[in-house]
């Protein structure tokens, strides 16, 4: 019965009351961020020097239309049309278009990513 009282009470808590959190404990928190973020150095692997064969541009290209493709029927399943510029207002967007007639900037954020993803399965192939 007691312990049903307990529990009944602890639940009631918030959270902030039943654990306390001390001065020392907020600077050690913020003292582990710091070190957190000195102590962090990324080491991407270097895909410089990867050059993926004819056969896997083309699964980029591919990929890339097809993420697009994808990206274009969610859109359109929403209301969305083709428009100059963004507009959210009246749901237009100047990509909403096929893939072949985007800008060679839009392409590239599109294939970039597929192609470095690709570069790095080549680079750490085990």
């Amino acid at each position: 019965m007691y312990a049903l009282v307990l529990i009944a009470i602890g639940s009631a808590l918030p959270p902030d009351y039943a654990y306390s959190i001390t001065r020392q404990d907020h600077l050690n928190d913020e003292r582990e961020k710091v070190e957190m973020s000195r102590s962090y150095e990324p080491s991407p692997a270097n895909i410089s020097s990867v050059v993926l064969s004819p056969a896997l541009e083309e699964f980029v290209k591919a990929y890339g239309e097809s993420v697009h493709d994808q990206w274009s029927y969610a859109k359109i399943e929403q209301g969305w049309i083709y428009g100059e510029q963004i507009n959210d207002k009246y749901r237009q967007h100047p990509n909403l278009k096929p893939y072949k007639s985007l800008d060679r900037k839009t392409v590239a954020k599109l294939e970039e990513p597929i192609r470095d993803a690709l570069k790095s399965i080549e680079k750490i192939q085990f």
